[in-house]
């Protein structure tokens, strides 16, 4: 259960505090906690993991009912903003009960312990008032009163054993956790990234370890980053095995970039066996990399992948889906807004030995045509998977213009991308010229257990518009 162990004696050393979490402390074996922290534990359940108490095929059934309630606001919407249409979707409901073909939600391969990285927050317990290396009771405020994250089910032990030596470290130092509302103390958060075991049965820790140093003399601030990577390297923390390990610090300048103290710049997944993708601290990467792998199949279904396709990967980020897919389609065009983020996808692209990739840096709505004016293929398809705002409706009118036959929509939010969804299949006007993207499937994927998020997929087909003004029964099929 983790937490304040009563019955046992203050522990000085870090290896032992670590170990308070998980032995016995009573003759019969049990863990004993006080009821202030019991109540601590379960604010920080509710805050990350709600669902954690119920079984996990009732919380894979409780997002496919969501999954079903977006197909029916879907099919609402969409006639509401192209009535010429609702003859199409009255026939698809009458063949498959929706607008689109409602799969199966695709489970997540690993239940427990799957998260590959978490942003740990650094302050205070308020049952113990002790400095507590965990997550947040609430997320939404500006409060520094964290929990622990022993009893956590996505939490894997390594991520566990790192916050328990760190913690107790940072108990010992004179540095406290940052106050951000009295403006106070220095920690403000340890972000911990780990990879699955290679071939050999290793695997590679990140570390980073964000410090608030205003007020603190620059020597103060370097001999404390020496102590650090000392304890990683040479103390009690060098049984984590960190393999990266990175100091960011915030001054009156914002955050700064991090820095580099012990290991490797890069720690390195492999999705499918044979994709192999160096992940920098600041980089997104998907944090169950087992759902991951799910995640890749299901859109490489939807996409119906093929060698004289041309896949256009959009909102790419460092590039990990055009990347995975590139051997199986004849090119892969990716384009983001960061460019940190489209230097990764040009690095490990090249690593991969992919010579079928490009990827541009810009706006989606700026770049999709001159990507599209790339494509050499005879199809092509788009993968989109926009921020929580969604694609601008200037990207979505350009992809109507174009020859694009095809999209896998991946929602995080998909309640939040409704309009995207309406504006690709609206009728074909001024606006937006060319024929409509209609839904024919859509899939829920579990990346998250024990958590009420997941990600959506949706297959949308180019229609011809004639469809709805001369309407016939839909006898289009998924390719799902």
């Amino acid at each position: 259960t983790g937490g304040l162990v009563t019955s046992c004696p203050k522990t000085p050393t870090a290896a032992s505090v670590c170990r308070l979490s998980v032995l016995p402390c009573s003759v019969s074996g049990s863990f004993i906690a006080t009821p202030g922290m019991k109540a601590v534990q379960e604010k920080v359940t509710q805050a990350t993991t709600p669902l954690a108490s119920l079984p996990y095929l009732d919380q894979v059934g409780k997002k496919m009912k969501e999954t079903r309630w977006l197909a029916q606001q879907y099919a609402t919407e969409l006639v509401a903003a192209h009535p010429q249409c609702r003859q199409w979707i009255d026939a698809n409901v009458q063949r498959c009960g929706y607008i689109a073909r409602v799969e199966k939600c695709a489970e997540s391969p690993v239940k427990e312990g799957y998260r590959n990285k978490c942003e740990f927050a650094i302050g205070i317990n308020p049952e113990t008032r002790r400095l507590t290396v965990g997550f947040k009771l609430d997320p939404r405020s500006g409060s520094s009163e964290v929990g622990p994250v022993d009893h956590l089910l996505h939490v894997p032990a390594s991520m566990k054993h790192v916050v328990k030596l760190l913690e107790a470290w940072l108990r010992g130092e004179r540095f406290a956790h940052h106050d951000a509302q009295r403006q106070e103390g220095q920690w403000t958060s340890a972000v911990v990234r780990t990879t699955r075991p290679d071939g050999h049965g290793k695997s590679q820790t990140m570390l980073l370890l964000s410090f608030h140093s205003q007020g603190v003399p620059p020597m103060e601030v370097m001999a404390l980053k020496s102590r650090v990577r000392g304890f990683f390297e040479r103390g009690e923390g060098a049984q984590c095995g960190v393999t990266s390990l990175y100091f960011s610090e915030k001054g009156a300048q914002g955050q700064g970039a991090p820095e580099l103290l012990l290991g490797d710049e890069c720690v390195t997944e492999t999705l499918l066996g044979t994709v192999h993708l160096a992940i920098s601290p600041r980089a997104y990467f998907c944090i169950n990399t087992a759902g991951a792998e799910v995640l890749v199949e299901a859109i490489a279904t939807m996409a119906g992948l093929h060698r004289n396709m041309t896949l256009l990967d959009i909102c790419c980020g460092t590039g990990t889906l055009g990347i995975c897919m590139a051997s199986r389609v004849g090119q892969v065009l990716g384009v983001d807004s960061l460019p940190s983020a489209i230097e990764e996808a040009q690095r490990n692209a090249l690593a991969n030995r992919l010579s079928n990739c490009q990827f541009f840096m810009g706006q989606a709505e700026d770049m999709v045509g001159i990507m599209v004016q790339a494509a050499k293929g005879e199809e092509i398809v788009a993968i989109v998977d926009p921020p929580r705002t969604g694609l601008p409706e200037k990207a979505i009118r350009l992809l109507r213009r174009t020859r694009v036959t095809k999209i896998v929509f991946i929602a995080s939010d998909p309640k939040g991308y409704l309009k995207n969804f309406v504006d690709l299949g609206r009728a074909s006007n001024a606006t937006f010229v060319g024929d409509p993207f209609m839904p024919t499937a859509i899939q829920a994927v579990d990346l998250f257990p024990h958590t009420t998020h997941y990600m959506t997929l949706i297959q949308m087909v180019r229609t011809p518009q004639s469809t709805f003004t001369n309407p016939a029964p839909a006898d289009r099929k998924s390719v799902v």
